[in-house]
């Protein structure tokens, strides 16, 4: 299986949350985000610090 990076459209909120709203596939497809089921911080080990 290979990864693949797609990109993200997102929105802010005025208190810093960032909240994604859409998907872009790699063939321009785009898939709205309907619903979240988890939001944590957690490890970000490619940077030696914390991420969303």
């Amino acid at each position: 299986m290979q990864k693949v990076f797609v990109g993200i459209a997102t929105e802010w909120t005025t208190d810093g949350k960032i909240i994604p709203t859409l998907i872009r596939w790699e063939d321009s497809r785009k898939f709205a985000v309907e619903q979240m089921l988890d939001v944590h911080q957690t490890a970000s080990f490619k940077v030696d610090g914390t991420g969303i």
